[in-house]
């Protein structure tokens, strides 16, 4: 039937993008995100989306609905999945606190569960690191995205940060310091994923491996960098708790 034929041809695709190339992997898919997570089918029909997105959806499910995108297939079919998303995004107000308090038990427990002790500072889901600038942007953009369109972007987290300055939201300077933390991280992380050739997030704090990264990133001396995303974390974490205040 459709549902068998979609869902082998999702898990072909699946194995295509995990599958290790001869220049590395493609993309990694968590399809964790999808409705009822792994209970939940691999594909559904846009009716069934549409649904549940409408009534039984939760708040970490609407912070992931601010990055949907089309990318490929059908664009008439990607635009009305797209508009159908905003619509269970941006729809009405809620209630601004109760959010907030959502949004930071859910960065509590991921940093809880996959931060764990390793060789040094985790830069995308430890404290300061990548998930607390993009959850103050998702943040922003559920709480005042029904009010101002502009936010209803689905591009990159720094987009939303400059929007959100434009617009006055929060402080313009706080949000400035986000958008150039969200580019340091995400610039030490590409350097750490060329020289490993995988995804890596934790930042070596000695040895040969943080001499390496160091010099990748044009830094004279270790020291140097470790002292700047220490630097970095520390200010980030605290514009988190800032904006998404509870």
């Amino acid at each position: 039937d459709t549902v068998t034929y979609f869902t082998r041809l999702a898990q072909r695709l699946m194995r295509g993008l995990h599958a290790q190339h001869q220049d590395g992997r493609l993309y990694e898919l968590d399809t964790r995100l999808r409705p009822l997570g792994s209970k939940g089918l691999l594909v559904s029909s846009l009716r069934s989306w549409r649904l549940y997105h409408q009534g039984r959806s939760r708040l970490w499910e609407r912070q992931a609905l601010t990055k949907l995108r089309w990318v490929a297939g059908d664009r008439t079919l990607g635009a009305m999945v797209v508009s159908a998303s905003r619509q269970c995004v941006y729809a009405g107000e809620f209630d601004r606190q109760e959010m907030a308090i959502g949004i930071r038990e859910m960065r509590e427990r991921i940093e809880q569960e996959l931060s764990l002790p390793k060789r040094g500072p985790d830069l995308k889901v430890g404290p300061g690191g990548l998930v607390d600038i993009e959850f103050t942007a998702q943040y922003l953009q559920l709480a005042f995205g029904h009010r101002y369109p502009r936010l209803q972007v689905v591009q990159a987290t720094t987009q939303v940060l400059e929007i959100a300055a434009a617009l006055n939201i929060a402080d313009p300077t706080t949000l400035k310091m986000l958008g150039d933390g969200y580019r340091f991280l995400r610039f030490i992380e590409h350097r750490m994923r060329i020289v490993h050739d995988r995804t890596v997030a934790t930042l070596p704090t000695q040895g040969l491996e943080l001499d390496k990264l160091a010099r990748r990133a044009g830094y004279a001396r270790a020291q140097a960098l470790l002292d700047q995303a220490d630097s970095w974390r520390r200010n980030i974490r605290a514009a988190f708790f800032e904006i998404v205040d509870v």
